[in-house]
């Protein structure tokens, strides 16, 4: 460079001005694509939230089991007519105090009010067997319905004073036409005392 001749001051910033629109524009592209991915994640997300995209249906399982029936599918009826069993509610009973060499003997077997229109239920007092296979039935009920108490029963025989391990087994069944359906069976224990 000479000296003596005069320099341009627009001349050095030329290349600067460049370099700075050069960088501009690689800044508005970046901005751009990550708009353009914000944009495309939320569109995805919109849409597996709100349809069918994404959901698997489930295979049909292998080794020559039982498959999936075709036909089954929602429930499309209408509401009104869609019926919602509710669960059944069985009390429990953790020993039952009686009085020993007895057959007539005071218990306290019900069926919750909440089951009413729903189940009956019918009650069953067993003694398991020594050997620990079976048992012996002491007393079974008629069907009782919802809201109404056993509150004396009669043992096909009299216990002698102690404390035995006991089941109850308690059978619901259906109101509108008498079917059973899942029953419980619950350990308790019977405590027969001598009554003065």
């Amino acid at each position: 460079m000479d000296k003596n001749k005069p320099q341009n001051p627009n001349e050095n910033q030329q290349p600067q001005n460049n370099e700075e629109k050069s960088n501009k524009v690689m800044k508005r592209l970046f901005q751009l694509v990550v708009i353009l991915l914000l944009i495309i994640i939320i569109i995805l997300l919109l849409l597996r939230s709100c349809g069918d995209w994404g959901k698997q249906e489930p295979t049909q399982p292998t080794g020559g089991g039982v498959i999936f029936d075709p036909n089954a599918g929602e429930d499309t009826r209408p509401d009104e007519t869609k019926v919602q069993r509710p669960n059944i509610i069985v009390p429990g009973w953790p020993k039952i105090v009686i009085p020993c060499d007895q057959t007539e003997v005071p218990v306290n077997f019900f069926n919750p009010e909440e089951n009413a229109g729903w189940y009956h239920m019918q009650f069953e007092l067993r003694l398991p067997t020594d050997s620990g296979i079976g048992y012996e039935v002491l007393y079974t009920s008629g069907l009782v319905e919802a809201g109404k108490h056993i509150q004396k029963i009669t043992l096909s025989r009299p216990l002698p004073a102690g404390t035995y391990k006991a089941i109850i087994h308690v059978q619901p069944y259906r109101v509108e036409d008498n079917s059973k359906t899942h029953d419980a069976v619950q350990n308790t224990q019977i405590i027969a005392i001598a009554v003065p």
